[in-house]
C-alpha cells in the first residue's frame, strides 16, 4: 500500500508557529527585505537543508525565505507605507 502524499503536504499547527519564528527572525527578514549581501546569501544557502524555521516558511507561505514578500501585512509596514504617503491617500489634496 502507497503512503499518500497528502498528510505530509498539510500545514499543520507546528509548521504554522515555525513559519512565524521565520517572519520574525531578523536574518530572514533582512534578507526579505535587502535582497543582498551576506544575510541574504546566507540565508539562501541555509534555508532548505538546515533552518527548520525556513523549511515551514516555504511550506506555509509558498515561497522561500529569501524571497521578498508581496504583501505588507505587518502594522510597521503600514506605518512605513503611511510615512511614504505623507499620511495622505492618492488623490487627496
Amino acid at each position: 500500500m502507497a503512503v499518500s502524499k497528502s498528510n505530509s503536504c498539510e500545514i499543520t499547527e507546528k509548521d504554522r508557529c515555525f513559519a512565524e519564528k521565520c517572519c520574525s527572525c531578523a536574518l530572514c527578514e533582512h534578507a526579505r527585505r535587502k535582497q543582498k549581501g551576506l544575510a541574504y546569501w546566507f540565508v539562501k544557502k541555509i534555508e532548505g537543508g538546515i533552518c527548520p524555521y525556513c523549511k515551514a516558511y516555504e511550506k506555509v507561505y509558498g515561497r522561500k525565505a529569501h524571497e521578498p514578500r508581496d504583501n505588507m501585512s505587518s502594522g510597521e509596514d503600514i506605518e512605513k507605507g503611511e510615512e511614504k504617503n505623507g499620511g495622505k491617500e492618492k488623490g487627496g489634496e
